[in-house]
């Protein structure tokens, strides 16, 4: 029973350092630690192999809750990554930290750059002018403009902002809580994320969820176990992603402390509602969930839970 073909991607967490502390991230409280530490490049070289024994297609997101490019060897980060023969596609998010040393050598072989300004609007105009198309290639550069000292509400209110990949199109952010860290409110929504994302943070560690910024569960090591065997297989999370599917967020402390709605999408409400009536589901999700994954259910509940990374 294969799974793996819901991913839409896999985000690796390189480093456990970032340049910024934003007022709507975690890292403006002084108690996140920036800790100078870095994912491996054995742990690259373990999601390639895996990648390639199942010939993902998704995304591989270079991201997480650092910034990429302060891994210690991003170089030959992207080049193990963007290597050929490969299925999967490289996307960077990046806050623009050194970007003139990337942009004709690393960024010019990835397929996609997310460029996020955080100072002020002229430097936005100016990074939209001069980083339009990744060097040498027809792959336009996408832009956010989300200026620091707002908060997580104020840049939600923002009015709507054109999307400079489609002319005339605008759209509004949704930020969310971080599961938690910033307010414990909720949604009475049902969550897609453990079925389309995989978290690998710089340690190795399989997360459940990229807004777990507390590290509050981790499934496993893919050091000393498959990453794709864990997100089909795994009790503790397929005992997640039942709750969630079933709107049960209330089984999960840090979903249960979650505004993230994207589950309550009319389009993510059609493909869970579509999902639920598969064997995949009915025969595998459902029956670990309610087997051995039942054991889970006191610990995902918060009974065991010590936050590595806590709010004083």
């Amino acid at each position: 029973m294969e799974l793996f073909k819901h991913i839409y991607r896999i985000d690796l967490d390189l480093t456990g350092l970032c340049n910024k502390t934003c007022s709507f991230c975690p890292r403006t409280h002084v108690s996140y630690p920036n800790v100078n530490e870095h994912m491996s490049l054995e742990t690259i070289k373990i999601v390639i192999a895996e990648m390639k024994s199942k010939g993902f297609s998704g995304w591989v997101e270079l991201a997480g809750r650092g910034e990429p490019v302060l891994h210690n060897k991003f170089t030959d980060v992207v080049q193990l990554l963007t290597a050929e023969p490969r299925t999967w596609k490289v996307r960077v998010t990046t806050n623009g930290y050194k970007i003139d040393t990337h942009w004709k050598k690393s960024f010019a072989k990835i397929d996609h750059l997310i460029l996020n300004t955080y100072t002020n609007q002229q430097d936005f105009e100016d990074r939209l002018a001069k980083y339009q198309y990744l060097h040498g290639t027809d792959r336009q550069v996408e832009h956010y403009f989300k200026p620091d000292g707002l908060t997580i509400e104020e840049i939600n209110n923002l009015p709507p902002i054109e999307d400079n990949l489609r002319p005339g199109k605008f759209f509004n952010y949704v930020f969310n809580n971080r599961a938690g860290w910033f307010s414990d409110e909720s949604v009475p929504t049902s969550c897609w994320h453990p079925m389309r994302q995989i978290f690998i943070d710089y340690k190795g560690n399989y997360q459940m969820c990229c807004n777990d910024w507390k590290y509050q569960i981790i499934i496993g090591n893919i050091h000393e176990r498959g990453m794709f065997d864990m997100y089909e297989n795994d009790p503790k999370l397929n005992r997640i992603r039942w709750s969630l599917l079933n709107n049960q967020r209330s089984d999960i402390l840090p979903c249960s402390r979650c505004d993230d709605a994207q589950g309550g999408s009319p389009n993510t409400v059609k493909t869970i509602a579509k999902f639920k009536t598969t064997n995949e589901y009915k025969f595998h999700v459902a029956k670990i969930a309610g087997g051995e994954g039942a054991k889970y259910r006191k610990e995902l509940q918060g009974g065991d839970f010590i936050p590595v990374f806590e709010e004083n």
